[in-house]
């Protein structure tokens, strides 16, 4: 148990014992301290929790363990192999999870030593330079290629940047896990503080064994498999603990990025100059949250139409209540004061209706704050915003009084902002305050637009059951003479399967859902319908055909669910993923983009196409180098189709975090898209364990949205679209050869040979991880 001499290298598995060091700053890497630290108090919790039996154990397999990995002697393996035999159940359901636990434990440190490495690079590039991959990096290039700040601003202005977030069985981890661990990681925030003194750090360490003794009683998997709505709370932890603080600081980061090129002759007069946070912003709110679970049918008929109604409400309470508590605390700051007689008129106004539609509370805001009319307005939009919950979530309240949509907020914000800047109080209107605007705008009342995804063949099958009981959209129903058998040919037809345990009358369900969730919170509350393996266009325009009759009133009062008949509005997103359909997406998008029907419907949506790409599925039929050739090909045609269709393309790209998944470096992986495929608009999902690589932690979830936003800005340029298609008309015919020959050796090796799969079921988790 002696503290380990290689001190300049943190060691992943040599880290549990018994007492912490006496001085851990002793320690100059902060990495390894913090390993050490953690490793400690996990050994000291351990003799605490279970005893000398089991930790002597932990340590004589750890020993072992180290010595198995450094020696070529294949006695020292036997070794390990014969300790780890004689351990029975109990002690190594105790063994796995104390390294399980020392597992978490360090990935907390190694992210706060990123959170450290991007605050010294950013200290040693203050002067002149940028951190590569911030925004500070993208605005310094693209002044170098001859950007101006108007030309700068414009650019971010028409960006658009959409993550989605999606669910995945690789992601097992419970939402207390996720919680515990962000605790643990503040802790070691308040340690590394240069100031801390020992009693501070004494109760540091405290709150940390505190920490780490539940952790170890916690139970890390659950005793059910989750359900869709658990999927739903475990995602919005990450809404809660990072995403709502990140996203205005990113928008912040750009905006005085800005501040780096001098105005240009375009830019507002000089009573706008000035740095981020004493002006209007110069940065719209550009990133757009998506997310699937909740929403994601396709394979999971656990996902129904009552949990997709169900999910908005989730999402608009948690974000609602992120405003209140904005709002509380600036209610707690802005207290300056204003005689009566000087409130300015438009303050005055709304302030009196404040008073009509509350006054109880209103009048309690007067007395408290009697000459502080900020308070005053912002106690009353505190008020706004609960009674708005109240709505949006059904709960029972009153709802008179409520916003009727985003914009009536901002209207109110940006009326308050006006207020304070004439006051003098500019700083408070572009910092605190603009802070939240950016914030509702990002995320409005419905947090994430979630989206609806199904597999074409379930469409399909749902049309000709319902054509087949005499219903086709746009059509009149059967003869009046026949009411009766028509009636039991459609009770027949929503009753019958369209795919295992998904009824037609779930399928139409579905779409009166979205309906329904339009009525209360909005369109872009759920309007987006992905087709999984579309092979034809008819696949998208089957999906308006649903959605119009879900609108039908003989279906509607058959159908399942107790969901109002109702046509939502919609976009249609088809999803190529097969390498069949990967080859033929420009054929199908060009057939769907000559439809004089789907022609008039985009025109409606503002001639704006969504095109989804999935890597997971073309990576596992075609293998990675393959299937990444196939995406970049695709990824040209569909742009040159819609440029000669005058539409608008966003490519939505399904990527996973591991190679198989289309994971890979983001940065790059962005910069090698295809010309003119990206052109300020990147739409991507981040799955399952990605989410908590990337948003567990609000200062990396700010960095991978500064590295995201960065890459977008440069790979939006002529300079790199030229750049990037020089290269691949100079290698395409080696790609091509390389593709082709990729393609054949994965498939002899993981679809022709017949033992390859009881060997990867072997060799892997797999059947573990299906069992979580």
């Amino acid at each position: 148990m002696t503290a380990s001499p290689h001190r300049d290298r943190p060691r992943r598995n040599a880290a549990i014992r018994a007492e912490p060091p006496l001085e851990a700053r002793a320690v100059r890497d902060p990495l390894a301290r913090e390993i050490r630290l953690l490793g400690a108090l996990l050994g000291q919790t351990i003799l605490e929790q279970e005893g000398r039996g089991l930790f002597d154990t932990i340590e004589e397999v750890r020993l072992a363990a180290i010595a198995a990995r450094r020696s070529e002697d294949p006695a020292a393996r036997r070794h390990l192999d014969a300790l780890i035999d004689a351990v029975d159940m109990e002690r190594a359901l105790g063994l796995a999870r104390a390294f399980w636990l020392y597992f978490q434990l360090a990935n907390v440190a190694e992210e706060r030593a990123r959170i450290r490495a991007a605050r010294r690079a950013e200290r040693a590039t203050a002067r002149g330079g940028a951190p590569a991959g911030s925004v500070d990096d993208a605005v310094v290039r693209l002044a170098a290629v001859g950007r101006d700040r108007a030309a700068v601003a414009a650019l971010v202005a028409r960006t658009v940047i959409a993550p989605v977030l999606t669910a995945h069985p690789t992601e097992a981890r419970r939402r207390t896990i996720l919680l515990a661990v962000g605790r643990i990681g503040a802790l070691l925030e308040r340690a590394d503080h240069p100031d801390l003194t020992p009693r501070e750090g004494a109760e540091v360490r405290r709150a940390l064994r505190e920490e780490i003794a539940l952790l170890w009683r916690t139970s890390d998997a659950r005793r059910r498999r989750p359900l869709p709505l658990d999927e739903v709370r475990t995602a919005l932890a990450y809404f809660d603990t990072s995403i709502f603080m990140a996203t205005p600081r990113l928008y912040r980061a750009m905006d005085a990025a800005l501040d780096r090129l001098a105005p240009a002759p375009v830019d507002p007069p000089a009573t706008d100059a000035g740095r981020t946070g004493t002006r209007p912003p110069a940065v719209p709110a550009f990133v757009r949250w998506g997310s699937w679970i909740g929403g994601d049918r396709d394979g999971n008929p656990h996902v129904t139409a009552d949990v997709t109604l169900a999910t908005p409400r989730f999402h608009a309470d948690h974000v609602i209540r992120g405003y209140e508590a904005v709002v509380a605390r600036l209610v707690r700051t802005v207290g300056a004061s204003v005689p009566r007689g000087g409130f300015p008129a438009s303050l005055a106004a709304r302030l009196a209706l404040d008073l009509e539609a509350a006054p109880d509370v209103i009048r309690d805001l007067e007395r408290r704050y009697p000459d502080e009319p900020y308070r005053q307005r912002l106690g009353a939009i505190a008020v706004r915003l609960r009674r708005t919950r109240a709505y949006l979530t059904e709960e029972a309240g009153s709802v008179t009084g409520r916003y009727g949509s985003p914009d009536d907020l901002l209207d109110e914000l940006d009326e308050l902002a006006v207020a304070l800047d004439r006051a003098g109080l500019g700083r408070v209107a572009h910092g605190a305050l603009q802070d939240l605007r950016w914030q509702v705008e990002t995320f409005g009342f419905h947090l994430a637009s979630l989206e609806v995804r199904q597999h074409a063949e379930v469409h399909r099958t749902a049309l000709d059951r319902l054509a087949e009981a005499g219903h086709r959209a746009g059509a009149p129903p059967a003869a009046a003479g026949d009411d009766g058998a028509v009636a039991e040919r459609l009770a027949a037809a929503l009753a019958s399967e369209a795919s295992p345990g998904v009824t037609v009358g779930e399928v139409v369900a579905t779409f009166r859902a979205i309906a329904a969730i339009q009525r209360r919170r909005g369109e872009e509350a759920c309007r987006r319908v992905v087709v999984s393996f579309t092979a034809a266009s008819e696949d998208v325009t089957g999906v308006l055909d649903l959605a119009a009759l879900a609108g039908d009133r003989a279906i509607g009062a058959m159908a399942t669910g107790g969901i109002a008949p109702g046509t939502p509005a919609i976009d249609v997103v088809p999803l190529f993923e097969s390498a069949a359909a990967l080859r033929a997406c420009d054929v199908i998008i060009e057939a769907l983009l000559r439809d004089e029907r789907y022609r008039a419907h985009l025109a409606g949506r503002g001639d704006r196409q969504e095109v989804m790409l999935g890597y997971s599925d073309s990576n596992k039929e075609s293998g990675p180098l393959t299937a990444a050739w196939l995406l970049y090909r695709a990824e040209e045609r569909l742009a040159a189709a819609a440029r000669r269709h005058a539409v608008e393309l966003t490519l939505f790209h399904g990527r996973g975090g591991s190679i198989g998944r289309g994971g890979g470096p983001t940065h790059r992986a962005i910069l090698a898209q295809a010309p003119g495929s990206i052109d300020g608009r990147l739409k991507l999902t981040e799955q399952g364990e990605v989410l908590a690589a990337k948003y567990a932690d609000p200062a990396i979830a700010a960095l991978e949205l500064e590295l995201v936003t960065s890459s977008v800005l440069l790979a939006s340029t002529p300079e790199r679209d030229a750049e990037v298609a020089a290269a691949a008309v100079s290698g395409r015919a080696l790609m091509d050869e390389m593709a082709e020959a990729a393609h054949r050796a994965y498939r002899a090796l993981v679809w022709e040979e017949p033992s390859f799969e009881s060997w990867f079921r072997a060799a892997t988790p797999i059947t573990e991880l299906s069992d979580l």
